[in-house]
């Protein structure tokens, strides 16, 4: 989930994207997820750039968000102009594009994002901020949580042209498809305990050796769990989950035919040869007539 950053610490990386809307509620069968520009996104308005402005430099200054170095080229775009002794924002009457353009032919060495038109006009771009990772993947899903909350908050604060922006993460990605996957995992095991209760019941017809057998199944379980979690270190997840409703599933299976012959013992077996004469022989106290 992390990278190196350029001080030497992990890092993950967040991007916050100004211009594009992203596809809503895109289900499987949908086929390709189509992404469009934003109608209503104008950088060349003040009011955007000072929200592009905005967005990024209120980061360093904002408690919880973790941020470790930030690429955004509004920054360094308006102490270039700064430098030529231009105003920012670039005024609705003055040449934004060109100003833009020459600050992209200036040499900036960092990269820059930006998305134009047939006319090569700014539509849209996105900011990359490092971002020191949680230890755990319920603490990226937290991080994740104030980082849309941050990017709601200044959508709100901002003018319309420029109050659609959303921030995205592959680390963000990575967490909530593994925390689905466990939470699917968990789902399928308690109905596969269930789905064990009912053969059980349907098999044997006995209440109590089917509690029996649980709680035998249930110490195997734990004891596999011991060995999992405990001495080969490995941590709870989806795969985990799985080998155990798998071993559990398969483990209960001749202990139910062990519970049913003892309900439901086999009829009709035949006695050994020669058991009535032996009988026959014997006398009340056990001795020959």
């Amino acid at each position: 989930l992390a990278a190196a950053s350029a001080a030497g610490r992990r890092s993950i990386e967040v991007a916050i994207t100004f211009g594009i809307k992203p596809p809503r509620g895109s289900m499987l069968l949908d086929g390709t997820p189509s992404w469009a520009f934003d109608a209503t996104f104008e950088p060349s308005s003040p009011w955007a750039q000072r929200a592009m402005l905005r967005m990024c430099a209120d980061t360093d200054t904002t408690e919880g968000l973790g941020v470790l170095e930030s690429d955004c080229w509004v920054v360094d775009f308006k102490e270039w102009l700064n430098r030529k002794d231009a105003t920012f924002p670039v005024q609705r009457f003055g040449d934004f594009q060109a100003e833009l353009d020459g600050f992209l032919a200036s040499g900036r060495t960092a990269p820059t994002t930006i998305w134009t038109d047939e006319q090569s006009k700014m539509r849209a771009t996105s900011f990359f901020i490092k971002v020191d990772p949680a230890d755990t993947v319920s603490g990226t899903m937290d991080g994740r949580t104030r980082w849309l909350n941050y990017v709601t908050s200044k959508n709100d604060g901002a003018a319309t042209v420029a109050s659609q922006a959303w921030a995205s993460s592959k680390a963000w990605v990575e967490a909530e498809a593994y925390q689905e996957a466990l939470s699917s995992t968990w789902m399928v095991t308690a109905l596969s305990l269930l789905a064990i209760l009912a053969a059980g019941l349907l098999y044997t017809g006995d209440v109590e050796i089917i509690g029996m057998t649980i709680a035998i199944a249930v110490v195997a379980s734990c004891f596999l769990c011991f060995v999992m979690f405990c001495i080969f270190q490995w941590a709870l997840g989806p795969w985990e989950l799985i080998l155990m409703t798998v071993f559990l599933t398969y483990s209960i299976e001749p202990v139910f035919r062990i519970g049913r012959d003892f309900v439901m013992p086999p009829q009709g077996v035949a006695e050994p040869p020669g058991a009535d004469a032996s009988l026959a022989l014997e006398g009340p106290q056990g001795g020959a007539k």
